[in-house]
């Protein structure tokens, strides 16, 4: 024989009609009222810039780099290789090994990214 459970406590067993006029009608929000999100984008360094970076103990100086929009987490790339970074932060910085060209590439969560290519060479 099948068992009836009782509903928890505090839950209403009306009709719709006995319902509050507000609880009486499921509506889902229209697209107009989604939140937005600014599109992710490389603010710094600047795309096909020279970037030119002092030399400190025989090695270049840290590079900032910066992002704005887009949803955190983010994860940092240069030339292809993530960089060990707070993926909650919208800066980083990476230690280059060398002069040359460089791929500098931020992704979000949604899988959105930005990059730019820069020049890194020696400065005073």
């Amino acid at each position: 024989a099948a068992r009836t459970v009782a509903p928890p406590l505090g839950v209403l067993q009306v009709g719709r009609d006995q319902l509050p006029e507000r609880l009486r009608y499921f509506r889902t929000r229209p697209a107009t009222d989604t939140i937005s999100v600014p599109s992710l984008a490389l603010i710094f360094p600047v795309a096909s810039s020279t970037v030119e970076l002092p030399e400190r103990g025989g090695a270049l100086a840290e590079l900032p780099l910066a992002a704005r929009g887009g949803v955190r987490p983010l994860r940092w790339l240069v030339n292809g290789r993530p960089l060990a970074t707070d993926p909650w932060r919208r800066d980083a910085f990476w230690s280059p090994d060398g002069v040359g060209l460089a791929r500098i590439t931020v992704l979000d969560q949604t899988g959105q990214a930005a990059s730019a290519e820069v020049w890194i060479s020696r400065g005073q």
